[in-house]
């Protein structure tokens, strides 16, 4: 089994979501992963909890909207 990082599983899910979205919501996710979510997880092949409320929580601390 081949480990794939998270920016090729958000790639490939984005191409498979285009089509059934409307193209701002498609617009609207594509800048929330590319601005906020690759530059922290792009590389990682693995991703616990831990991990994902230690970025939100970092997110939140730096004046992130909770929105």
């Amino acid at each position: 089994m081949v480990n794939k990082t998270f920016n090729e599983v958000a790639t490939e899910w984005k191409k498979m979501i285009k089509p059934y979205v409307k193209k701002s919501t498609y617009s609207a996710y594509s800048l929330i992963i590319e601005n906020h979510l690759v530059p922290f997880f792009g590389n990682k092949t693995s991703i616990s909890e831990q991990m994902v409320q230690n970025y939100a929580f970092e997110k939140f601390n730096s004046g992130l909207s909770r929105k």
